[in-house]
């Protein structure tokens, strides 16, 4: 069975085809505009309340919920830890702030893993 697929003239199968669309999007969402220090308030501890994909929402000291960006950087990050975040000055699409890093947890759960043992 032959999985080679027509694309521009060169044949790819699938795993370069998906290559090839991943780093287009790359291509693509470097060339927005992100936020630069200048737009960014001073950095705040706060909780994180949800999360999902590269957003979560913080709760700050006064109590008032943001929605932030997640620094590309940080992987690991789940409802409940602490974090330092800075806020957005003025408006950029609902996004409120951006969260900058993660302070050390003080517990954390662990389950089985069929595959690799003990999972965090």
């Amino acid at each position: 069975m032959d999985f080679k697929l027509q694309l521009g003239g060169k044949r790819k199968n699938p795993q370069e085809l998906t290559l090839a669309n991943h780093q287009r999007r790359l291509k693509r969402t470097d060339n927005k505009p992100e936020l630069d220090d200048s737009q960014l308030g001073e950095p705040q501890d706060g909780i994180v309340i949800s999360r999902f994909g590269m957003h979560a929402d913080v709760e700050a000291a006064d109590g008032t919920l943001h929605r932030c960006n997640i620094r590309r950087t940080l992987r690991s990050l789940v409802t409940g830890d602490r974090v330092v975040w800075r806020p957005g000055i003025g408006a950029h699409a609902g996004v409120k702030g951006i969260v900058e890093a993660v302070h050390e947890r003080t517990s954390v759960l662990t389950r089985p893993d069929f595959y690799d043992g003990v999972k965090p």
